[in-house]
């Protein structure tokens, strides 16, 4: 390449060369041009015209690389802007960076992940623009490492990790890195970066659907399924504390019956303080679902004006709140509150997921009252068959004795 350069920039000398000698000879009268008739001797016309000969070649030569060169370069031109599309159209964040570890490549899907812009990322560090800080000094490590020995745990392979966004929030990733050029300490490495927080969310989804159904496949009441529903709930989704609150029907207000925590002193203080409480329809977070039947959420209940019990949360370190219902398929029967340390947002697909847990609780609590209220009918009706002094039968369609009292069995023997 740097060859057809230097015949690119000594074409035009070699060319100017040839015109010159050709008009110095011309004007001494020592060549005529038509070449048809030698002029000097035959040593000298044969210098001549190789000299010149050679001259016309390599200006032939150069024009010729000098295309060549101008085709490469145009394809080479043609190469970089289709890489560029592939890059910006690829459904993964692609990110470059050198062995400082700034930023040098920055594409749309990375834009659209991080919430950083390409020219408010390129230069800044990865650490400070893509790594949750407690991960900053392990990364810092491990880049160390891979720029003095070219070795990395996250080279050649996939590995799911937690990543930063612009905002603050954490979400999770799936992270894949290459080294793309080294030469001694300078290197280039470009990392695939693919947001799974759609996946994680329904994995956690699919085991909260499940942590729920055991307990209600298993249990004979509500209050036994109950601590392993709301556990299950807090464990599959990533929350803090969860507590199921029933209507008392003799104050009409919500009152705490069970719950689940993280093993924690804080939390305990906090759910003490909430077994003390009730709340009337469309009072606080959980007063308005009992009104709407709607789920709701706060993002940070300890800065909620409105949530009574905002002081408690912030002394117990308490800021995500989401309620949902527990109805019957006609009304609510009750709700369940859950908590987390960090703030927190809720997409439709998991408001969606926890709409069809409620109903699914409310109708088991359903059933198993309403088999309750059977058996205690059953037991009513028994007591009165007993106490009557005539014998009593009791037949089906087929005529077949389905009870029989006391009196009709001393009486039939």
């Amino acid at each position: 390449m740097r060859l057809n350069r230097s015949l690119l920039l000594v074409a035009p000398l070699l060319a100017a060369l040839a015109i010159l000698v050709l008009g110095t000879l011309r004007q001494s009268g020592t060549l005529a041009l038509s070449w048809s008739v030698p002029l000097m001797d035959g040593t000298t016309v044969l210098s001549v015209t190789l000299l010149l000969g050679g001259m016309l070649s390599l200006y032939v030569l150069a024009k010729r690389e000098s295309v060549s060169y101008l085709k490469l370069a145009e394809q080479s031109q043609h190469s970089e802007s289709r890489l560029k599309v592939i890059i910006d159209t690829s459904p993964s964040a692609v990110i470059s960076a050198d062995e400082r570890g700034l930023i040098t490549g920055w594409n749309k899907k990375a834009e659209e992940i991080f919430g950083w812009s390409h020219d408010q990322a390129i230069g800044r560090t990865l650490s400070g623009t893509v790594i949750p800080r407690r991960h900053h000094e392990a990364h810092r490590r491990g880049f160390r490492r891979f720029v003095e020995t070219g070795e990395g745990k996250l080279l050649g392979q996939s590995i799911e990790l937690a990543a930063l966004h612009r905002d603050g929030h954490e979400f999770p990733v799936e992270v894949s890195v290459s080294a793309v050029w080294r030469s001694g300490r300078q290197l280039s490495l470009v990392a695939f970066i693919t947001d799974i927080s759609e996946r994680r969310n329904a994995e956690r989804l699919r085991s909260a659907q499940f942590a729920v159904t055991r307990p209600l496949a298993t249990s004979a009441s509500w209050a036994e399924a109950a601590p392993q529903v709301i556990q299950g709930l807090c464990e599959s989704m990533g929350w803090a504390l969860g507590e199921f609150w029933g209507i008392d029907r003799e104050t009409s207000a919500l009152r705490w019956e069970f719950g689940w925590l993280r093993p924690s002193r804080d939390l305990e203080a906090f759910e003490a303080a909430s077994k003390a409480l009730t709340f009337a329809r469309g009072v606080d977070l959980v007063g308005r679902v009992w009104a709407t039947g709607k789920s709701a959420a706060v993002r940070d209940v300890a800065s909620d004006r409105n949530a009574v019990r905002a002081k408690l949360a912030g002394r117990a370190g308490l800021h995500g709140n989401f309620v949902f219902a527990v109805t019957n398929g006609r009304k609510v029967i009750g709700v369940i509150a859950l908590f987390s340390r960090e703030v927190r947002s809720l997409d439709r697909p998991t408001l969606r997921v926890m709409a069809d847990i409620g109903s699914q609780i409310g109708q088991f609590i359903e059933r198993r009252r309403a088999e309750e209220e059977l058996r205690r009918s059953s037991d009513r009706i028994r007591a009165v068959l007993e106490s009557v002094p005539e014998g009593i039968l009791t037949l089906d369609e087929r005529l077949q004795v389905r009870s029989i009292n006391s009196a009709a069995q001393r009486l039939f023997g």
